[in-house]
Protein backbone atom coordinates (compact mmCIF):
# COMPACT_ATOMS: atom_id res chain seq x y z
CA UNK A 1 0.00 0.00 0.00
CA UNK A 2 1.00 3.72 -0.61
CA UNK A 3 1.99 5.65 1.70
CA UNK A 4 -0.84 8.18 2.59
CA UNK A 5 -2.96 5.50 3.39
CA UNK A 6 -3.99 4.80 6.89
CA UNK A 7 -4.00 1.30 6.66
CA UNK A 8 -1.55 -1.31 4.71
CA UNK A 9 -5.03 -3.12 3.73
CA UNK A 10 -8.03 -2.72 1.68
CA UNK A 11 -10.64 -2.67 4.39
CA UNK A 12 -13.35 -4.52 2.25
CA UNK A 13 -11.03 -7.27 0.69
CA UNK A 14 -8.07 -7.71 3.59
CA UNK A 15 -5.82 -7.85 0.24
CA UNK A 16 -2.41 -5.65 -0.21
CA UNK A 17 -2.96 -4.27 -4.11
CA UNK A 18 -0.29 -3.70 -6.35
CA UNK A 19 1.54 -0.73 -7.81
CA UNK A 20 1.96 -0.55 -11.38
CA UNK A 21 4.44 1.39 -13.44
CA UNK A 22 5.16 2.43 -16.78
CA UNK A 23 8.81 4.20 -17.05
CA UNK A 24 8.75 5.19 -21.28
CA UNK A 25 10.93 8.07 -23.10
CA UNK A 26 9.36 11.32 -24.22
CA UNK A 27 10.25 11.68 -27.52
CA UNK A 28 7.11 14.56 -28.09
CA UNK A 29 10.27 17.09 -26.19
CA UNK A 30 13.39 17.65 -28.20
CA UNK A 31 15.05 17.79 -25.01
CA UNK A 32 18.01 15.94 -26.90
CA UNK A 33 18.66 18.76 -29.18
CA UNK A 34 20.06 20.97 -25.93
CA UNK A 35 23.52 21.29 -25.34
CA UNK A 36 23.97 19.73 -21.68
CA UNK A 37 27.15 21.00 -19.67
CA UNK A 38 27.79 20.19 -16.16
CA UNK A 39 28.27 22.98 -13.36
CA UNK A 40 30.21 20.49 -11.18
CA UNK A 41 31.42 17.41 -10.96
CA UNK A 42 28.71 16.16 -8.67
CA UNK A 43 26.27 16.63 -11.05
CA UNK A 44 23.64 18.69 -9.39
CA UNK A 45 22.98 20.70 -11.90
CA UNK A 46 23.69 21.40 -15.59
CA UNK A 47 23.05 24.38 -17.85
CA UNK A 48 20.54 23.43 -21.44
CA UNK A 49 21.27 26.28 -24.48
CA UNK A 50 18.78 25.69 -26.69
CA UNK A 51 20.19 25.28 -30.92
CA UNK A 52 22.19 28.23 -32.33
CA UNK A 53 19.04 28.59 -35.07
CA UNK A 54 16.62 26.51 -33.58
CA UNK A 55 13.62 25.66 -36.15
CA UNK A 56 9.99 27.77 -35.94
CA UNK A 57 8.40 26.87 -32.86
CA UNK A 58 10.81 24.78 -31.34
CA UNK A 59 9.66 24.61 -27.36
CA UNK A 60 12.03 26.50 -24.68
CA UNK A 61 12.77 24.83 -21.04
CA UNK A 62 10.37 27.03 -19.66
CA UNK A 63 7.17 26.64 -21.07
CA UNK A 64 3.60 24.79 -21.29
CA UNK A 65 5.06 21.35 -22.58
CA UNK A 66 8.63 22.33 -21.28
CA UNK A 67 10.50 20.75 -17.97
CA UNK A 68 8.75 20.95 -14.52
CA UNK A 69 10.03 20.72 -10.96
CA UNK A 70 9.45 16.41 -10.45
CA UNK A 71 10.09 15.44 -14.06
CA UNK A 72 12.92 12.80 -14.82
CA UNK A 73 15.76 13.36 -17.07
CA UNK A 74 17.49 10.61 -18.62
CA UNK A 75 21.15 11.58 -19.23
CA UNK A 76 23.39 9.46 -21.60
CA UNK A 77 27.23 9.57 -22.73
CA UNK A 78 30.20 7.29 -23.57
CA UNK A 79 30.20 6.82 -19.77
CA UNK A 80 27.31 5.35 -19.90
CA UNK A 81 23.34 6.38 -18.45
CA UNK A 82 22.09 8.20 -14.85
CA UNK A 83 18.89 8.97 -14.17
CA UNK A 84 18.22 13.06 -12.09
CA UNK A 85 15.13 14.36 -10.94
CA UNK A 86 14.67 18.08 -11.23
CA UNK A 87 14.11 19.74 -8.63
CA UNK A 88 14.46 23.13 -9.54
CA UNK A 89 14.25 25.32 -12.90
CA UNK A 90 16.13 29.05 -13.64
CA UNK A 91 16.65 31.13 -16.36
CA UNK A 92 20.22 32.30 -15.96
CA UNK A 93 20.36 34.36 -19.37
CA UNK A 94 21.12 34.02 -22.84
CA UNK A 95 18.23 31.44 -23.43
CA UNK A 96 20.36 29.11 -21.12
CA UNK A 97 18.25 27.14 -18.42
CA UNK A 98 19.77 25.90 -15.57
CA UNK A 99 18.15 22.12 -14.31
CA UNK A 100 19.19 21.05 -10.39
CA UNK A 101 19.16 17.64 -9.44
CA UNK A 102 19.36 18.06 -5.45
CA UNK A 103 19.41 15.26 -3.18
CA UNK A 104 16.81 14.15 -0.90
CA UNK A 105 13.86 14.71 -3.85
CA UNK A 106 10.16 13.26 -3.34
CA UNK A 107 11.61 9.79 -5.40
CA UNK A 108 14.69 9.78 -3.81
CA UNK A 109 16.38 9.59 -7.60
CA UNK A 110 18.99 11.84 -6.78
CA UNK A 111 22.27 9.80 -5.25
CA UNK A 112 25.36 12.52 -5.68
CA UNK A 113 27.03 10.72 -3.24
CA UNK A 114 26.67 7.49 -5.31
CA UNK A 115 29.91 5.32 -6.14
CA UNK A 116 28.32 5.00 -9.68
CA UNK A 117 25.33 5.14 -11.81
CA UNK A 118 24.31 8.93 -10.77
CA UNK A 119 24.85 11.83 -12.69
CA UNK A 120 27.91 12.53 -10.87
CA UNK A 121 29.52 9.23 -13.26
CA UNK A 122 28.40 10.96 -15.90
CA UNK A 123 29.78 14.49 -14.55
CA UNK A 124 33.43 13.43 -13.74
CA UNK A 125 35.55 16.32 -14.82
CA UNK A 126 33.49 19.49 -14.82
CA UNK A 127 35.38 22.19 -14.51
CA UNK A 128 38.82 20.56 -15.18
CA UNK A 129 40.74 20.78 -18.40
CA UNK A 130 39.56 17.26 -19.05
CA UNK A 131 35.83 17.64 -19.30
CA UNK A 132 33.42 14.72 -19.46
CA UNK A 133 31.91 13.76 -22.84
CA UNK A 134 28.93 14.95 -24.90
CA UNK A 135 25.83 14.48 -22.90
CA UNK A 136 22.67 14.24 -24.27
CA UNK A 137 19.42 14.37 -22.08
CA UNK A 138 15.81 13.06 -22.72
CA UNK A 139 12.75 13.32 -20.80
CA UNK A 140 11.25 9.90 -18.73
CA UNK A 141 8.03 9.55 -17.82
CA UNK A 142 7.25 7.57 -15.24
CA UNK A 143 3.60 7.18 -14.61
CA UNK A 144 2.32 4.76 -11.40
CA UNK A 145 -0.79 3.70 -10.30
CA UNK A 146 -1.68 2.78 -6.91
CA UNK A 147 -4.65 2.01 -4.51
CA UNK A 148 -4.88 4.37 -1.44
CA UNK A 149 -6.94 4.54 1.49
CA UNK A 150 -7.33 7.73 2.88
CA UNK A 151 -7.73 8.49 6.39
CA UNK A 152 -10.97 7.74 8.56
CA UNK A 153 -11.61 11.20 9.44
CA UNK A 154 -12.18 12.26 5.47
CA UNK A 155 -14.88 9.77 4.96
CA UNK A 156 -13.76 8.90 1.56
CA UNK A 157 -13.57 5.54 0.12
CA UNK A 158 -10.43 3.61 -1.14
CA UNK A 159 -9.52 5.55 -4.60
CA UNK A 160 -7.37 4.82 -7.50
CA UNK A 161 -4.24 7.13 -7.90
CA UNK A 162 -1.71 8.11 -10.54
CA UNK A 163 1.07 9.79 -10.50
CA UNK A 164 3.31 11.10 -13.20
CA UNK A 165 7.43 10.89 -12.40
CA UNK A 166 7.60 13.27 -8.60
CA UNK A 167 4.71 15.09 -9.27
CA UNK A 168 2.05 15.17 -6.72
CA UNK A 169 -0.43 12.44 -7.45
CA UNK A 170 -3.77 12.98 -8.26
CA UNK A 171 -7.29 10.76 -7.45
CA UNK A 172 -8.94 9.11 -11.06
CA UNK A 173 -11.49 6.83 -9.90
CA UNK A 174 -13.08 6.29 -6.20
CA UNK A 175 -14.48 3.20 -4.66
CA UNK A 176 -12.06 1.02 -5.99
CA UNK A 177 -11.10 -2.09 -3.66
CA UNK A 178 -8.33 -4.30 -5.85
CA UNK A 179 -5.58 -3.56 -8.39
CA UNK A 180 -3.98 -6.62 -9.21
CA UNK A 181 -1.00 -7.33 -11.56
CA UNK A 182 0.42 -11.29 -12.46
CA UNK A 183 2.52 -12.68 -15.02
CA UNK A 184 2.95 -15.21 -17.99
CA UNK A 185 5.31 -16.87 -19.10
CA UNK A 186 3.94 -19.43 -20.76
CA UNK A 187 5.46 -20.72 -24.38
CA UNK A 188 5.89 -23.34 -26.75
CA UNK A 189 8.10 -24.90 -24.44
CA UNK A 190 7.01 -23.83 -21.43
CA UNK A 191 3.45 -24.91 -19.88
CA UNK A 192 1.02 -25.43 -17.20
CA UNK A 193 -0.26 -23.04 -14.06
CA UNK A 194 3.72 -22.94 -12.76
CA UNK A 195 3.77 -20.35 -15.34
CA UNK A 196 0.69 -18.51 -15.47
CA UNK A 197 -0.71 -15.64 -13.52
CA UNK A 198 2.99 -15.43 -11.14
CA UNK A 199 2.69 -12.57 -8.86
CA UNK A 200 6.44 -12.58 -8.89
CA UNK A 201 7.51 -14.60 -11.63
CA UNK A 202 11.68 -13.36 -11.07
CA UNK A 203 11.22 -15.71 -7.71
CA UNK A 204 9.99 -18.36 -9.24
CA UNK A 205 12.70 -18.90 -11.05
CA UNK A 206 11.93 -16.51 -14.48
CA UNK A 207 14.34 -14.82 -15.68
CA UNK A 208 12.90 -11.07 -17.21
CA UNK A 209 12.80 -11.97 -20.45
CA UNK A 210 10.86 -15.08 -20.14
CA UNK A 211 7.81 -12.71 -19.50
CA UNK A 212 5.27 -12.71 -22.12
CA UNK A 213 2.30 -10.79 -21.02
CA UNK A 214 0.87 -8.83 -17.86
CA UNK A 215 -2.45 -9.30 -16.36
CA UNK A 216 -4.24 -6.32 -14.52
CA UNK A 217 -7.23 -6.42 -13.38
CA UNK A 218 -9.24 -3.13 -11.33
CA UNK A 219 -12.13 -4.02 -9.11
CA UNK A 220 -14.84 -1.30 -8.39
CA UNK A 221 -17.35 -1.70 -5.17
CA UNK A 222 -20.89 0.52 -5.17
CA UNK A 223 -21.28 2.47 -2.15
CA UNK A 224 -23.72 1.44 0.39
CA UNK A 225 -27.14 2.98 0.17
CA UNK A 226 -29.88 2.89 2.38
CA UNK A 227 -28.95 -0.46 3.83
CA UNK A 228 -28.16 -2.63 0.12
CA UNK A 229 -25.70 -4.43 -0.62
CA UNK A 230 -22.94 -3.12 -2.05
CA UNK A 231 -22.24 -4.60 -5.92
CA UNK A 232 -18.19 -5.46 -7.72
CA UNK A 233 -17.28 -5.25 -11.06
CA UNK A 234 -13.85 -6.63 -12.17
CA UNK A 235 -12.03 -5.07 -15.43
CA UNK A 236 -9.25 -7.57 -16.60
CA UNK A 237 -7.09 -6.38 -19.67
CA UNK A 238 -3.75 -8.69 -20.87
CA UNK A 239 -0.68 -6.68 -22.38
CA UNK A 240 1.90 -8.88 -24.43
CA UNK A 241 5.56 -7.49 -23.65
CA UNK A 242 7.42 -6.55 -26.51
CA UNK A 243 11.33 -6.80 -27.09
CA UNK A 244 11.12 -9.49 -24.94
CA UNK A 245 11.47 -13.23 -25.41
CA UNK A 246 8.79 -15.03 -27.73
CA UNK A 247 8.66 -18.64 -28.78
CA UNK A 248 5.72 -19.51 -31.10
CA UNK A 249 4.29 -23.60 -30.41
CA UNK A 250 3.21 -23.06 -34.29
Amino acid sequence: MKAGSWTPTIPATGATPDRVTSVYVDYSFPLNQYVITFNNALGTSINLTPPATPPAGFPGIISPTGINVGDLILLSSTRGYAVGEVTDIAAVGGGVVRITFADSDPLNINQSGAASANVAFLAAGAGTPTPPPPTIGNRLWAISYYVEVPAVATLQTPRLMRQVSGLVPQPVADNIIGLNLTYDTCDGLTGGPTCAALNDPIASGFAPSAIHKANIQVIGQSVLTHGNKSRSMALVTSVSTRSLNFKSQY
